[in-house]
């Protein structure tokens, strides 16, 4: 195919020599996303509240999607793995992130052997490449908004355009549908019409921004 890439605000590309050790197991309820943004030395505070999911909402969405010891989430466009790390600290729930870009995998993958945390990992591929039937959960924070959006993109790693955005949503669609009756899937600041006619609203929060939807 051939997309149309749009022209956005590139910014600086993070590497393992960016990041610093910060014992996440010491994170409680009054830990704050600056604290979070302390793993890394510099330039995340200038994406942190556009592209990290805020700790709260982390929290909750994980607390949704864990409904037992067996659960298995999978985070789609996982970024510095944020959710992850919050859902692997505070449930018992086993968690993966795919992330496109290989150098915010290396420095997932370097947080979680810091901190010696067992229950996440994180690949480095396309979602279009994932077995959803591995999985009983799923959390989408809006994970193709930077393929139409102009606002900063965390680097130029990958290609983003407009056919890309809606090709995504239409293989995430297709793959949902192909799911088993009462999977989960928590999405955040993402428009409600991409989830599937299939799924219902189970409950919300955060002024109807934090969504959990359930598989009829």
């Amino acid at each position: 195919m051939n997309h149309e890439y749009c022209i956005k605000t590139r910014i600086h590309i993070f590497t393992v020599s960016n990041l610093q050790f910060v014992d996440l197991k010491k994170f409680n309820n009054n830990t704050t996303d600056a604290d979070f943004d302390g793993i890394f030395k510099n330039h995340i505070s200038s994406l942190s509240n556009l592209h990290w999911t805020p700790l709260k909402v982390a929290r909750k969405a994980a607390e949704w999607l864990s409904i037992d010891d067996n659960s298995k989430i999978l985070d789609i466009g996982s970024g510095i793995g944020k959710f992850c790390f919050i859902g692997a600290l505070t449930t018992k729930a086993e968690y993966t992130g795919v992330e496109q870009r290989k150098n915010l995998v290396k420095i997932s993958n370097k947080v979680i052997k810091q901190n010696k945390i067992s229950n996440t990992k994180f690949v480095n591929d396309n979602f279009i490449n994932i077995d959803f039937d591995n999985y009983t959960g799923f959390y989408l924070y809006n994970p193709f908004w930077e393929n139409i959006s102009n606002d900063q993109l965390i680097d130029n790693k990958i290609a983003t355009s407009i056919d890309l955005y809606e090709e995504y949503n239409k293989i995430l669609s297709l793959k949902l549908t192909a799911l088993k009756p009462g999977t989960l899937v928590v999405t955040y600041l993402m428009k409600e019409e991409n989830i599937p006619i299939s799924f219902s609203i189970f409950r919300h929060d955060f002024e109807r921004n934090l969504i959990l939807w359930k598989k009829n």
